[in-house]
């Protein structure tokens, strides 16, 4: 039996070019996706740089503020994070032959810190779908003017602040607007990023294992198609006494998925970037799907509109990368269980093994 097989490339728009060959006895068609054993380096890196965009949720307040200050000082110092700001600068820069833009072209996650911020308008919107508002300012409000009214933001740089223009909210749609603006807007002012992510201000991540599970886990697209990715969790496992939960529709999983309906816990959780544009889509197409199968939790709700939106995918399968615990990069909730001056000082412990084991890689690489 004779075949002839291509294998995907990516083109200058990032569109994979599909293998339309099948060989002769019609069973095989070559996968886009690479092997379980492969890695960043075999999917030519330099070439390719896998590029996240975590959105890090936080409210106006004063712990809130004192907890900025804390995942701000353990991602700067990391060389390979930069913020959205500073993503925005490499962008625009025509000519990048200078030390400070190539730091910033090593920039492998990007982050900025997630706000609702119509913080006294109690009649603005919770939630903005809509993917085609133009210009950008009616989904983003001015971070110089929003600065200005909030009390506890004023002396912060708007490098990493981020102000959607919607109410202040946690469990009514800020996090599907979150993933709304980063894909169908900030990748204009940034370039495309492959991953989406939503975390929230007391998970704290150790950088080092993030970065092994990024070098093993996060491909750049289109070797990430369809995909969420986070530590998930069972919903028919619920309370059954939960009956104002469980009343909403289910049929969908039912039909689909055999009634099985998971989600990713919302401490930390990631979509690839193909992926949270159709979940936005999805509810575009749908006036009634946010309604119907959303509970005001958000960790469930984003999960489910986009495990509905992967679903509806004829071509490419769900694609899910479950973080177990042997694999978990982070701890979330750290003040619940130590308490707030024990929650401090594990930050800077944190702050302090990091660049401990950064100047120790230098002192390496120098030698070699």
């Amino acid at each position: 039996m004779s075949s002839v097989k291509t294998t995907p490339t990516l083109s200058n728009d990032h569109e994979i070019e599909e293998s339309n060959t099948i060989d002769h006895g019609g069973r095989i068609k070559e996968s886009p996706y690479p092997p379980a054993s492969t890695t960043m380096e075999s999917l030519d890196r330099h070439k390719r740089q896998t590029r996240v965009l975590m959105g890090v949720f936080t409210i106006n307040g004063y712990f809130e503020k004192r907890q900025r200050s804390k995942v701000r000082t353990l991602f700067q110092v990391h060389p390979d994070i930069c913020t959205i700001e500073e993503a925005k600068a490499m962008a625009k820069a025509e000519h990048p032959t200078n030390d400070k833009y190539r730091k910033r072209e090593a920039c492998k996650l990007i982050y900025t810190f997630v706000f609702g911020g119509r913080f006294q308008d109690q009649n603005a919107t919770t939630k903005i779908f809509n993917s085609t508002l133009v210009p950008t300012d009616k989904i983003l409000m001015s971070t110089k003017e929003t600065l200005s009214k909030a009390e506890y933001t004023r002396d912060e740089s708007p490098d990493d602040l981020t102000f959607l223009n919607i109410r202040e909210n946690m469990e009514d749609g800020k996090s599907l607007t979150w993933f709304n603006y980063a894909v169908n807007y900030a990748t204009k002012d940034i370039g495309e990023v492959d991953w989406v992510g939503k975390m929230d201000s007391d998970t704290m991540v150790y950088l080092d294992q993030f970065f092994e599970f990024y070098e093993k886990n996060l491909f750049p697209y289109p070797y990430n198609r369809n995909t969420i990715c986070g530590k998930f969790l069972n919903k028919n496992s619920w309370n059954q006494s939960m009956t104002n939960f469980l009343e909403k529709e289910e049929d969908w999983f039912h039909i689909n998925m055999n009634d099985n309906h998971l989600y990713t816990a919302g401490e930390l959780y990631l979509l690839s970037n193909d992926l949270a544009k159709s979940t936005i889509a999805t509810l575009n197409a749908d006036e009634m799907l946010y309604e119907n199968y959303t509970h005001g939790i958000e960790d469930h709700d984003t999960s489910t509109i986009a495990t509905i939106a992967a679903g509806g995918d004829t071509k490419s399968a769900i694609n899910v990368k479950w973080i177990t615990k042997k694999q978990q990069f982070w701890m979330h909730g750290v003040k619940r269980k130590f308490g707030l001056q024990q929650f401090r000082r594990y930050w800077n412990d944190e702050v302090t093994r990091i660049q401990n084991l950064l100047e120790s890689k230098v002192l390496v690489d120098n030698k070699e």
